[in-house]
C-alpha cells in the first residue's frame, strides 16, 4: 500500500507528532466536558397523545353502562380532529373511553375539543358527569419511601398522613405525595327486616338515606 491514503496519513502523523498529540488532548478534554454536561433521566418527560373520558353511573350493569354512557360518549368524540382510535370499557357503575390521537397533536387543544363534544351530549342519564383525564410519564412517582414501625398499621398510617405527607407536599418541586399500601375502612350494613317493617321502613329507605347524605359507588 505504498503511496496509498493510509501510508500518507501515517507519514503525516509521524512528522507532526506534537500537533497530533495536542489535537488528541484537546479532543479528550472537550469530550470529557461534554460528557459530564449531558442531561440524563431515568424517566424522561414523554407525553403521549392520549386521554380518557371517565364517567360514573352508580348501580348500573355493564350492559346498561355500555348502552347509555360509553356508546354515546364514543360516538360524540368521533368528529374531533386528529382522532386516531377509541376504546370503550364498561364495568358495573363506571365507563372509561380511551381516545388516542395522531402523534404531534396538541393534547391540550384536543382535550378542549373533546370536552366541548361531551358538553353537547343531551342523552346521558341524569347524574352522569363525564370527566376528561390526561396524563404523561411525569405523573408517575419518581421517589418511593418505605416505612416500617412497631406501631399498629392504622396508627402508623394516621401519623404519616398528618405529618410526613403534608411536609413532603410543601417541598419545592413536589407535585403530589400519596400514601399507599394502607388498609381502608369499610362499613357493612346488615338490615333487620323485622325491625324495619315494624317502623314502616324498607331496605330502600336505607339506600335513600345514604343517597341523600353521600355518594354511592358500585363495587361490582
Amino acid at each position: 500500500y505504498e503511496g496509498g491514503p493510509v501510508s500518507k496519513l501515517a507519514v503525516l502523523s509521524l512528522r507532526n507528532r506534537a500537533l497530533i498529540a495536542l489535537i488528541t488532548i484537546v479532543a479528550a478534554v472537550f469530550g470529557g466536558l461534554a460528557l459530564t454536561n449531558l442531561k440524563q433521566e431515568l424517566i424522561p418527560s414523554i407525553e403521549f397523545p392520549q386521554l380518557a373520558i371517565v364517567a360514573s353511573y352508580p348501580g348500573a350493569s355493564p350492559e346498561v353502562v355500555e348502552h347509555d354512557v360509553s356508546t354515546p360518549i364514543e360516538t360524540a368524540i368521533q368528529g374531533v380532529p386528529d382522532l386516531d382510535s377509541t376504546v370503550a370499557t364498561s364495568t358495573s357503575g363506571a365507563s372509561t373511553v380511551s381516545a388516542s390521537f395522531d402523534y404531534g397533536t396538541n393534547i391540550a387543544t384536543a382535550e378542549q375539543k373533546v370536552q366541548l363534544a361531551i358538553n353537547r351530549l343531551s342523552n346521558l342519564p341524569d347524574g352522569v358527569d363525564p370527566q376528561v383525564v390526561t396524563g404523561s410519564l411525569d405523573d408517575f412517582p419518581v421517589i418511593q419511601i418505605a416505612v416500617t414501625s412497631d406501631l399498629d398499621s392504622d396508627e402508623l398510617s394516621a401519623r404519616l398522613e398528618e405529618s410526613t405527607i403534608s411536609d413532603i407536599q410543601q417541598l419545592n418541586g413536589v407535585r403530589e405525595a400519596a400514601l399507599s399500601g394502607t388498609t381502608g375502612q369499610r362499613i357493612t350494613i346488615t338490615p333487620d327486616l323485622d325491625k324495619l317493617d315494624d317502623k314502616g321502613y324498607t331496605t330502600q329507605s336505607i339506600r335513600d338515606a345514604l343517597d341523600a347524605n353521600g355518594v354511592l359507588l358500585a363495587t361490582g
